[in-house]
């Protein structure tokens, strides 16, 4: 059972989209757009799950493809956000 949206139901919602034009999102940013899509995220979990990886967390370009990864990995664990 899922419980999270895909980007697709999250995109019919109106919320905020991935990227502000050509900026990308930073990782509160990002976060908080995963938190929207009812993921229990923060900067430091996207951190934790960027350990390791070529890049900070923080100088990463959090494309939709790298956010699209870690709400399947919140997904995965149920790290959904509490009602």
């Amino acid at each position: 059972m899922r419980f999270g949206l895909t980007i697709e139901e999250f995109v019919e919602l109106e919320r905020k989209p991935i990227a502000r034009g050509d900026r990308p999102l930073s990782i509160e940013e990002a976060a908080e757009h995963i938190r929207q899509r009812g993921y229990c995220c923060r900067p430091q979990s996207l951190k934790l799950l960027m350990k390791g990886k070529p890049l900070e967390a923080s100088n990463r370009i959090w494309t939709q493809d790298l956010i699209e990864s870690c709400c399947d990995y919140f997904e995965a664990h149920e790290f959904f956000t509490p009602h």
